[in-house]
């Protein structure tokens, strides 16, 4: 398939250049003859207008980027592309525009969407916890409770700051999990490992407390310093100056809670490969290939209704009212002309 990409001067040098030079490097690894332009191309099997603000009625197949639809005005300009220019599919960034641009009287067999990508997916950030004190023969800080969950549960997306002596159990528990674990040991300067405590608050996303012995005294600085808190529902826990965000009382409560913080970060993990140019690429050939209200198989919407059931045009300025203008036809051969003595 040959396949023009026309991104406007207008539009160079930002994101929707970026989009342009991506898809071109997937379609073309995908054996199709793809070339950038700032005006259609003829011969051309495709015409894929990179901003809407910029089409020209074209031969075959034509296409356009579709975004920042928030104003009657461009609303009517999109209307004007299907039944003028007979644009074929207008490819929107979401299934809330395509449906919005529907419910607006727009023809759905012309209208598809394709979810945007990215350039490969950012590393996780984990979730970093942190626990003091000393451990005991008897188990009274409940770090078997850490022990069993990592055998229920990933720590995969966790990281552990643990102050203090005796945490060598756990710390081979939690690294058996996948997670990470800092160990800061006790010395025999014990305003020294305080101070290190509290310049380590700022790191953590979490506090832990799992002893039922009154209180902690890290808790009570976690607390001041606005660290959430899973710890127990006990002693001086009861009177901080904020309410304890994840209570636990057993090791079923620390599995639930360790389990619902690290669930977001494992579906983003598990769904990163998904928003690739490679699959960017392969959707817009779908659409090229006669697909001109395409939706992605593997996209999950959340809530459309109800939010297209809120939804508000923007207020028409002075300036929306002359960039309304500055589409018509004539204007934007004007502005093409003016950039060339640049």
């Amino acid at each position: 398939m040959k396949i023009a990409l026309v991104l406007n001067d207008e539009n160079s040098g930002w994101i929707i250049e970026k989009i342009a030079f991506r898809l071109k490097d997937e379609l073309s690894a995908l054996g199709h003859n793809v070339e950038i332009s700032n005006s259609k191309l003829t011969g051309f099997d495709v015409n894929h207008f990179m901003s809407y603000n910029f089409v020209e009625p074209s031969e075959g197949i034509s296409t356009a980027m579709v975004t920042h639809i928030d104003d009657v005005l461009k609303l009517k300009h999109l209307k004007k592309l299907i039944s003028k220019y007979e644009i074929n599919s207008l490819i929107c960034m979401s299934a809330f525009t395509k449906r919005l641009l529907i419910s607006q009287g727009l023809p759905e067999a012309r209208i598809s969407y394709v979810l945007p990508a990215v350039d490969s997916p950012p590393k996780l950030k984990k979730i970093k916890i942190g626990l003091s004190g000393r451990i005991y023969k008897d188990g009274r800080k409940n770090e078997q409770w850490i022990i069993s969950t990592a055998q229920e549960i990933s720590f995969e997306n966790f990281q552990f700051y643990l102050f203090g002596s005796g945490w060598e159990k756990v710390r081979k528990a939690i690294t058996g999990s996948g997670g990470e674990v800092f160990v800061f040991q006790e010395s025999s300067d014990y305003l020294a490992d305080h101070n290190l405590i509290l310049s380590k608050l700022s790191e953590l996303d979490f506090w832990m407390y799992l002893g039922f012995d009154e209180g902690s005294l890290g808790t009570l600085d976690a607390a001041l310093a606005g660290i959430p808190l899973i710890v127990t529902p006990q002693g001086f826990h009861l009177e901080l100056p904020a309410e304890i965000d994840y209570p636990v009382s057993n090791e079923v409560d620390l599995v639930t809670v360790l389990r619902n913080l690290g669930a977001p970060l494992r579906l983003s993990g598990e769904s990163g490969q998904y928003w690739s140019w490679s699959r960017y690429a392969q959707e817009h050939v779908a659409i090229w290939s006669g697909d001109f209200d395409f939706d992605p198989v593997d996209s999950v919407t959340k809530n459309i209704d109800a939010r297209l059931k809120e939804y508000k045009f923007r207020s028409l300025t002075l300036r929306r009212l002359l960039s309304g203008i500055a589409r018509k036809p004539f204007i934007l051969v004007a502005r093409r002309f003016l950039r060339l003595g640049k």
